[in-house]
Parts: C-alpha cells; sequence; structure tokens
C-alpha cells in the first residue's frame, strides 16, 4: 500500500509531466527554437545576451532626438 506521502508525491510529479508535455506555451517555446535552428539563427544564453546588449548602441528615443536637433538649432 501506498501511504498518503507517496500518493502526494506521484501526483507532484504526474502534475509536472502533465504540464510539461501540454503546456501551450512550452510547445510555442520549441517549435519556435525548432524554427530559429532551421534559420540558422544563433541561440543567445543570459550570458551573450547581457554581453550583446552591453555592446551595441541602443535606438535614442524621439526625445532625445528633438533635443540633439534643437540644440543643434540653437547654436546655429
Amino acid at each position: 500500500m501506498h501511504s498518503f506521502r507517496h500518493s502526494v508525491i506521484l501526483y507532484i510529479i504526474f502534475q509536472v509531466l502533465w504540464h510539461y508535455m501540454f503546456d501551450p506555451l512550452l510547445c510555442v517555446r520549441c517549435v519556435r527554437a525548432r524554427q530559429a535552428a532551421e534559420f540558422g539563427t544563433e541561440m543567445l544564453d543570459e550570458d551573450a545576451l547581457f554581453d550583446l546588449i552591453r555592446r551595441l548602441p541602443g535606438k535614442k528615443s524621439k526625445y532625445q532626438v528633438a533635443a540633439e536637433n534643437e540644440h543643434l538649432q540653437v547654436e546655429m
């Protein structure tokens, strides 16, 4: 006979496996990862993503561009 503790453990394992197998977001992630691999897209881990963010310049906001244009017009 299974004890209550064993039943709880089996229930938790079942829930984890059920969500792993039938979680729609997980399925979408798997499909997208497979598609990215087919196109030869480089998959970034967390460290590579932070490195990419640190190295590449960001897009300027419209407010920053307007301020720079205003500053250039004032100098002329």
